[in-house]
């Protein structure tokens, strides 16, 4: 299981089938009984992406998705590799930025993610990334860890000649 799924269930105090968003996701892999909900414009998620795994749906409506979840993900929206997309920075705000207004009447028990860096204003306010139902500081401080061991267990299994 994922660092990103076990945070959300630390958080959530339940393992049996909470509801995940992913925000601005090109992919994802539900397990462990999770139903995951992708939520994107289709320059940003193309349909394909709900064939990546069992319990992956895509909805376009991300207050539609923000009622249904427990936990939201947010991702990064990088700008540098929007370059021939046809997507308006502005319109991607109005309807998938998350907002203290839409967390507070949308989701007002749902744990808040996203895996760093925050560009604070586009995918995510500094209020909601900063708020108590953010999880964002241990979500990232974990992924730090993961990938450390991650590395420490490729380096010393090249030098010793086997696989990871």
């Amino acid at each position: 299981m994922s660092t990103t799924v076990t945070v959300a269930l630390d958080a959530m105090g339940s393992d049996r089938g909470p509801e995940v968003i992913v925000a601005g996701a090109r992919h994802s892999v539900a397990r462990g009984g999770l139903r995951v909900l992708l939520c994107g414009p289709k320059e940003l998620l193309p349909e394909m992406a709900a064939h990546a795994g069992p319990g992956i749906v895509i909805e376009r409506d991300f207050e539609a998705a923000m009622r249904q979840s427990q936990a939201i993900m947010m991702l990064r929206i990088q700008a540098e590799r929007l370059a021939g997309l046809q997507l308006d920075l502005e319109e991607y705000k109005a309807s998938y930025q998350l907002t203290g207004q839409r967390l507070a009447a949308l989701a007002p028990t749902a744990i808040v993610m996203h895996p760093g860096p925050i560009i604070r204003g586009l995918e995510i306010t500094a209020g909601v990334a900063d708020g108590v139902q953010s999880t964002i500081l241990e979500q990232v401080t974990n992924g730090v860890a993961i990938r450390m061991a991650v590395m420490e267990r490729a380096l010393v299994a090249a030098r010793q000649g086997g696989r990871a």
